[in-house]
């Protein structure tokens, strides 16, 4: 398994960005070379590129599942194109992928692309996963809903209403998330949404009623989706026990045998 931290110019951006890359090394040395499944993995606020390898098993589950795992920085992002700051969203969604696979040997497969978060990466992971569904074959959030919720920034210091101004505008985020909503139903109609998988712990303090809004919101369609709240808080114990539940919902098996 080689674990490689990558840093190259976005033009998106107009900076310098950060990725980790878990990318699987087969067995043997002479194994043929092939294009790996790719799991983007989305952190929360306040965390960064690194947080999933400090802080998960992702390592050795991108091991046994043979996938490539993607880990981009966004900051404080909401993985929006900012009203003020960075395009991420655009970054992460068409930029970095292609540059990726100029680096990596990565699926460019739609069944073979996965999208996963935590908190704020949870609701970056459905406004990127379903405003560009052609991309990937599931999206996941792991303690959060999909609508976001800006004075949840707000708790956490005086900043947190200027950061959500800065990336959703005065207005808030609801005409946003009001698009995800009408896309959504429009991907359920035409057949081809992504599988949507979330999971909140019982005991999370901040969104487990926003997660049960997109439990009701996604029941009501007719696409695949799978809801559970399991033992647990916000915090990465829980996040990390969900993982390999995801793997499995995404249809990754245990086959070939990896370094």
């Amino acid at each position: 398994m080689a674990l490689i931290e990558t840093r190259f110019f976005s033009e998106t951006l107009g900076m310098c960005a950060t990725v980790n890359a878990l990318i699987p090394q087969p067995e043997r040395a002479d194994a043929k070379r092939r294009a790996y499944p790719v799991l983007t993995l989305l952190h929360g606020f306040g965390q960064n590129a690194s947080s999933w390898i400090r802080m998960s098993t992702i390592e050795a589950l991108s091991r046994q599942y043979g996938v490539a795992v993607i880990m981009p920085d966004a900051f404080l992002s909401s993985y929006a194109d900012m009203k003020q700051g960075q395009k991420y969203e655009t970054y992460l969604s068409e930029e970095l992928p292609e540059i990726l696979r100029g680096f990596f040997p990565l699926s460019a497969r739609r069944e073979e692309h996965f999208l996963l978060g935590c908190s704020m990466g949870g609701y970056g992971s459905f406004r990127i996963g379903l405003a560009h569904p052609e991309d990937y074959a599931a999206i996941g959030s792991l303690s959060s809903g999909h609508r976001s919720i800006p004075d949840f920034i707000g708790r956490r210091d005086d900043r947190g209403f200027a950061i959500a101004d800065a990336i959703f505008g005065p207005g808030g985020p609801g005409a946003d998330d009001d698009e995800t909503e009408n896309r959504a139903r429009a991907l359920a109609r035409a057949g081809n949404a992504p599988k949507i998988f979330i999971r909140v712990g019982k005991s999370d303090p901040f969104m487990m009623e926003n997660c049960r809004q997109s439990r009701d919101f996604f029941s009501a369609l007719p696409l695949e989706f799978d809801y559970a709240e399991p033992e647990g808080e916000h915090n990465w114990a829980f996040w990390n026990a969900q993982l390999d539940d995801f793997f499995r919902f995404c249809g990754c098996t245990r086959g070939e045998r990896y370094l």
